[in-house]
């Protein structure tokens, strides 16, 4: 009986340790992260995720806990995020108008090459791009390519590509899923044309 209240008890912390990571994360930890972090299995660390996840679903709180892609987050659920008294809580980065369009840019296209942003947007989408990805709008990951030369020999070019993130869909208060996020972006789009 003993050892089946120190096993209670052990899940118990551990969920209070993800908990608290989450909480403290201004965005979303990967399942391999936290798993390396906690000393856990992926396994556990699924395991208790799930179990976190219905437990806010049961307390009827402001607070969310949702996993997404193998990243679990916390967050303000999105109806009570909408709510306009909130608004005054906010601390959030203010975007200049060539950010603004950048990131739109970025979002509706996403994955997408940094050479095919600065073509659309002009060569300031370099610095747009520096400030999003130091306000955490945007991922990049380094990419090769792979073209023919003039000789018709087989060359690799490496290449910088961007996505948003999930502080960009808890920021605008949409689901981090590209294809809603580029068709919210088309609605918003279609109203202004």
């Amino acid at each position: 009986m003993r050892n089946m209240q120190q096993l209670e008890m052990s899940n118990f912390e551990q969920k209070m340790h993800l908990e608290a990571a989450l909480f403290l994360s201004n965005q979303g930890i990967s399942i391999a992260e936290l798993s390396r972090k906690m000393n856990l299995s992926p396994k556990t660390v699924r395991k208790l995720a799930k179990e976190l996840i219905n437990d806010y679903q049961n307390l009827l709180g402001s607070l969310e806990i949702y996993e997404n892609e193998e990243i679990i987050s916390m967050r303000v659920r999105n109806d009570i995020m909408i709510d306009t008294k909130l608004t005054n809580f906010l601390h959030s980065p203010k975007l200049k108008t060539g950010e603004i369009k950048t990131l739109g840019y970025i979002a509706i296209n996403q994955p997408i090459e940094q050479q095919d942003i600065i073509d659309f947007v002009g060569i300031s989408a370099k610095r747009s791009i520096q400030q999003l990805f130091k306000q955490n709008f945007i991922v990049m990951s380094k990419i090769q390519n792979k073209y023919l030369d003039e000789n018709g020999k087989e060359r690799k070019k490496n290449t910088k590509e961007f996505k948003t993130t999930q502080f960009f869909a808890d920021y605008f208060g949409i689901e981090n899923n590209i294809n809603q996020i580029q068709e919210k972006l088309s609605q918003s789009i279609s109203k202004f044309s």
